[in-house]
Order: C-alpha cells, then sequence, then structure tokens
C-alpha cells in the first residue's frame, strides 16, 4: 500500500468520525472574518485535510495532523444557492443550527492532494453512536 493511500484512509475515517454537520445543512459563518456579520450557508462538502501546527525553528521541524475540512455554498436572500458545488467557499469557522461551533485549529496544506472529502455514500456515524455500539 502507498504512503498517499494509508493517509487517505486515514484521513477519511477521522472525517466520518468527527464530522459534526453533513452535506445539505445550513450554518452560520464570517467567512474567514471577509464579512462582518454572520451569514448562512449551506453545507455541500464534508472532509478531512493535512494539516500542521507552527514550524519549530529550534528543532526545525512541525507535526502534520489531519484536520477537518468543510465546504458550503453561499445563500441568496431567498435561501437558494448563490453558487454551485465545486465553487463555494472553505469554511475557517462556523456555527452549526444547534448552537456547536468549529474553528479550524490547525495551518491547512493547500493542496488537493492532501485533501479528502468524504462519499456520499458513506453514512454519517455519530461519535455518541460508535461509542454505545463499542460497549
Amino acid at each position: 500500500m502507498e504512503f498517499h493511500d494509508i493517509i487517505k484512509t486515514s484521513a477519511l475515517e477521522f472525517a466520518r468520525k468527527n464530522a459534526i454537520v453533513m452535506p445539505g445543512e445550513i450554518v452560520e459563518t464570517t467567512w474567514c472574518g471577509r464579512w462582518k456579520k454572520p451569514h448562512k450557508v449551506q453545507i455541500y462538502q464534508v472532509g478531512a485535510c493535512l494539516s500542521h501546527d507552527d514550524f519549530d525553528t529550534q528543532k526545525r521541524e512541525f507535526k502534520a495532523v489531519l484536520e477537518m475540512c468543510y465546504y458550503a455554498l453561499r445563500l441568496k436572500a431567498d435561501g437558494t444557492p448563490k453558487d454551485t458545488p465545486g465553487c463555494g467557499i472553505v469554511l475557517q469557522h462556523f456555527v452549526a443550527a444547534d448552537g456547536r461551533e468549529w474553528s479550524q485549529s490547525q495551518n491547512v496544506v493547500n493542496n488537493a492532494a492532501v485533501h479528502w472529502s468524504l462519499p456520499e455514500s458513506w453514512p454519517y456515524v455519530p461519535e455518541s453512536v460508535l461509542t454505545s455500539q463499542s460497549t
């Protein structure tokens, strides 16, 4: 198995277990601080990507980790999408309808080769369900 396949498998499992919203859900965001007040957007893709913490100049290294990725469509005033899937926005922070907040915590590697999206055929399984099934 190639190294890229190992990371991809781990990233997809990470995303499946850690997603707090799924495609179709509406969340509020300020879109990287560009909007002064929160706007509602619709999630169209969920996944994980390779990211890293700050570079340690003394050790000359950084720790690579997985980070959640959420892609959304901006909405018009009537609630219909302004964008098309693939031309939406990447979220760094949002608040879900139930009040849960998510923020990007690491520096994302900006390369499509290390971003993986959950296939639509994968069901969303909240961590609470996974925990109760294992006991």
